[in-house]
This record gives C-alpha cells, structure tokens and sequence, in this order.
C-alpha cells in the first residue's frame, strides 16, 4: 500500500511538473502565460507575461509561492484590457515601467497592501481613465502616470505624502479626487490641476443671490451673475462653483443651479423671471419709441414690417413726424390706452 501511494505521488509531482517551464539559466519560471522567478526565502516576482488573457488576474501564488511583486517592465505593451489584484494579497510592489503603454488598459484599482510604485509604473497608458490608488502607497514616484491622455479621475489617499513633480505630466485631463490638506490636495493647487475633496463643504445651505431683477424678454438666453454666500463668506465663481441655467431664453419662469467644485460639493437651485415687457415691440427688452411707433401702425391697420423701405421713428400716422405722432407718442410711453386711430383729434 505505501508503495502505491509513493508511485501516485511521485506521478502527481512529474505531471504538475510538466506544466511548468524551468529556465535553469536564466532562473526562472514560466506557468498560466506568467514569467516570475522565486528568491530564497520563497517569494515570487512577476518578471514578465505572455498570456491570451485580456483582463488579467494576478495570482495570489505560483508554484505555491506567494506573489510579492510585479518586476519591472513585466507587462510592458502588454494587449490586456484590465488587471485585477484582489487575489493577490502578498503583492507589496509594482516595479519601473510595470505597465508602460498598455493600450487597452481602462481602470485600475490598486489595493491596499500595495505599498510600493516605482518610476513610470503606469506610464503611456493611453486609454486610462480611472485610477483608485489604495490606502497602502504613502509615494506616487516619477512619471507614474505620464502621458496618459485620457486620465480623468485619479482618486489618492491621506497616506500618500509624497508626490512627484511630473507624476501626471502630458496627462492633461487629469482631476485629482482627495482629502482637504493633504499632499495630493496641496499638489493639485500647487500644479494648478483640477481636483475635487472628497471632504469637501456642502453648498446645500448657502444663500444665492441672482442679478436679476430687471431681466426683460428680448429672445436672448439670460445669464444673471449669481453671488454665493456660505456661513458668511463669499464664494469664488471661479474656483468655487459653477452655474448651469434652464429654460433661460423665454419669458417665464428659469432656473439657476449652482454646482460645487474643488472645495465645495453639492448643489442649490433658485428661480427667477424673465418678464414679457408689454409694448416691447423689437424684443430688446426696452419700450422705445419705435415700439411706439410700430405698435400703432399695427393697430391702425397699415401695412408693416416694412419690407421695402425703412421706417421712420416716430412717425405713427406714416405722414411725416408732425405734432400728432408726438401726442401719441407721448401717451403710449406714458402708458396711456392705445390704440388711437390715426384720424383722432388731439
């Protein structure tokens, strides 16, 4: 019985053993598409894939030894669309250049027993947009993510202290998701980078004043400047919010929304009126006298608009400015009963 059960071992070892290439020389290890070598103290580095997958998993070991790192250039231009790190809970380090120009490469979650990202780990990942660094890595290093044209969220953790001057360089669509204070917080002001706190201030009690009292119809959009007020202080339109307007064009009821940016979250909506000023015959918002003018050529039955020649301001009765277009003139701005038929005696 031992025999048999000495012979079905050994037969177990040879078979799992020829799935696994050894490379003596170079020593190092091939299995499931992964290239990784095994240090005496029985860790396992990635040095390098050839695999068919597209969303890449790390392992969490190979050939039972934990996974403990990612070497450099490991999947430089590598054709894969996603990289997964939740099986491997021994990896501590991503190495240079880990990930150079991985195309297809979209999001990226880094866990938070990684701790370690080295020189331009994810550099030249043009389709990049998402990137959630964990709670482990206290440096993003040079060139981490250069040149990464489609990065527009990269959210970082209070642990990260230390940020690379040109950690996103040529990644200019880049926002910056952190902490109020922290070193990403202060870099992003420093560089001049879009960011969002993800402490930041609720907008959702401040008061909003809006410009507006006079805002007439004249088929234009109306855009009345709004003042923000938030426990006394005055916000900065630029820096602070942003203000989307609705149904803005017509008389009647529009809608100002005040959005939250950088330090401020949120949003607060008010309304305001765009008044149809009667007798504003041009639409430009005023009552002129050559709405006077217009108006009661209408409501006396001529012919207008004048297609073929211009009119003449003020002339009412369309004989010439007289004595008659100023009486009537003067009672329609006045706002005295119109209309008055031409022929009326004064």
């Amino acid at each position: 019985m031992k025999r048999i059960v000495r012979v079905f071992a050994i037969t177990l070892i040879a078979i799992m053993l020829s799935a696994v290439a050894v490379h003596a020389a170079d020593s190092y290890f091939e299995l499931d598409g992964f290239a990784f070598d095994i240090s005496e103290q029985g860790e396992a580095v990635i040095r390098a894939y050839d695999g068919d997958l597209d969303a890449v998993v790390i392992p969490k070991t190979l050939l039972r030894a934990p996974v403990v790192g990612i070497g450099d250039y490991a999947f430089y231009g590598a054709n894969i669309t996603s990289v997964g790190f939740e099986n491997a809970t021994e990896l501590r380090a991503i190495g240079s250049c880990a990930f150079y120009g991985c195309s297809g490469l979209t999001e990226l979650e880094l866990p938070a027993w990684v701790t370690q990202l080295d020189f331009g780990a994810f550099q030249s990942c043009g389709s990049l947009t998402q990137v959630a660094v964990g709670d482990g890595v206290t440096e993003i290093p040079d060139q981490c993510f250069y040149s990464c044209g489609s990065l527009s969220k990269v959210t970082i953790p209070r642990s990260c202290t230390l940020i690379a001057d040109n950690a996103f360089d040529r990644s200019p669509n880049v926002t910056i998701y952190c902490y109020r204070n922290s070193a990403a917080h202060l870099y992003a002001d420093d560089k001049g980078i879009d960011y969002v706190l993800l402490d930041a201030t609720d907008l959702s009690a401040a008061t909003v004043t809006l410009d507006a009292y006079a805002l007439r119809y004249n088929s234009a959009e109306q855009t009345p400047r709004a003042t923000v007020i938030l426990d006394g202080v005055t916000l900065d339109p630029a820096a602070d919010y942003s203000v989307e307007y609705a149904d803005n064009r017509e008389a009647g009821v529009a809608t100002a929304q005040v959005i939250g940016k950088r330090e401020y979250k949120g949003s607060v909506s008010v309304q305001f009126e765009i008044k149809n000023v009667l007798g504003d015959i041009d639409g430009n918002g005023e009552v002129e006298i050559i709405d006077a003018t217009l108006l009661q050529r209408y409501l006396s039955l001529m012919t207008i608009p004048y297609a073929d020649r211009a009119v003449l301001v003020g002339d009412v009765s369309d004989d010439g400015l007289d004595i008659v277009d100023v009486t009537f003139i003067r009672r329609y701005l006045s706002q005295m009963p119109v209309p008055f038929p031409v022929d009326e005696m004064m």
